[in-house]
């Protein structure tokens, strides 16, 4: 089971309903993304904090891209508050965002069907059906654009520790849903609304006086889908195994590190000038070698012909031969 990582919290970023996030740094020093969450006096009990650290520790080994990467967590030793850290991440926030104008209904699809897959992934990581993620929208980041864009939940497994039945609640679904379509207190038409408004008529009416347990995350999943006229979604399974491997970029940092291959004890400029100096040196003494070989060639031919001069005997029977010249030596 995991301890709690110890960290620093040097600035406020922003408020929610449900907590603080603020910039931090980590064990190593390291900056981080703090979300503080608020709890009852006095923090958490010895049981409480047993499973905090124990959702915090499977939180950990998650790889999704619409969840902030867990790299830590512990309480606040001032108050006692339960704290979970990530990575830090560059990103619009959607509270921002919104003060622009409602998001588009395709948007608005794309961020629920992406919460809801994350949801069904941690109920099936902690083991009970629920909404573990914070819904605030100054809690929500927004990455990329058009078909491209994704958005980014903090997961909150402390919903079940503060308040009863709260990871069940559906209602923080559709009071997400209604704040960025600016929909709330206000009749919408099937119109202006879409596919959406009528996923969201219900979940109204399935979750009305049940405290959402009129329904699952899966079958609020599959509803969404057959509402937008797309595929439902795959099974659970699949996505699990997906969201447990590491990206493909931590993979090859942990397969080199596995491998332990040497670490250049220079800088690279100067390695590869040092190899240039080493090759040039073995070209010069392959030359040399060639050169010497042909020299000693040379001496040998030159020794021969002093030791063994060329002579030239000439046949008298010959000698009337047609152009034939005698030949005189003094």
């Amino acid at each position: 089971m995991p301890k709690s990582s110890p960290f620093k919290i040097q600035r406020l970023i922003s408020e929610t309903g449900t907590g603080t996030i603020h910039q931090a740094l980590d064990a190593t020093g390291k900056t981080a993304h703090l979300f503080k969450f608020r709890s009852s006096e006095g923090g958490l009990d010895a049981v409480e904090d047993v499973a905090m650290q124990v959702s915090i520790g499977r939180l950990n080994g998650i790889h999704h891209p619409s969840m902030r990467q867990v790299i830590g967590g512990g309480t606040d030793p001032k108050d006692g508050s339960p704290c979970i850290l990530a990575k830090p991440m560059k990103a619009r926030v959607l509270a921002d965002q919104l003060k622009l104008g409602p998001l588009s209904v395709e948007t608005a699809t794309q961020m629920f069907t992406q919460l809801l897959e994350l949801s069904e992934l941690l109920s099936q990581l902690l083991a009970e059906d629920g909404v573990w993620l914070e819904t605030q929208t100054e809690s929500i980041l927004i990455t990329g654009e058009g078909e491209e864009t994704r958005f980014v939940f903090w997961p909150s497994p402390i919903k079940a520790l503060v308040q009863q039945d709260a990871a069940h609640d559906f209602n923080g679904l559709i009071n997400l849903a209604e704040q960025v379509m600016n929909w709330e207190e206000r009749e919408v038409d099937e119109r202006e609304g879409g596919h959406l408004q009528l996923w969201l008529k219900w979940l109204k009416e399935a979750t009305e006086g049940s405290e959402g347990s009129g329904t699952t995350i899966r079958e609020t999943r599959e509803m969404l889908a057959a509402a937008a006229g797309v595929e439902p979604p795959d099974p659970i399974e699949e996505l699990v195994e997906a969201s447990t491997k590491p990206p493909a970029g931590v993979q090859l940092a942990q397969m080199i590190k596995t491998m332990k291959l040497p670490v250049p004890k220079m800088p690279l400029f100067a390695l590869l000038t040092v190899m240039l100096i080493i090759q040039a040196c073995i070209g010069w003494f392959i030359v040399r070698q060639i050169n010497d070989s042909i020299d000693d060639e040379i001496r040998k031919l030159n020794e021969d012909y002093t030791a063994h001069p060329y002579t030239i005997d000439l046949d008298p029977s010959r000698a009337d031969e047609p152009g034939a010249q005698p030949l005189e030596f003094e």
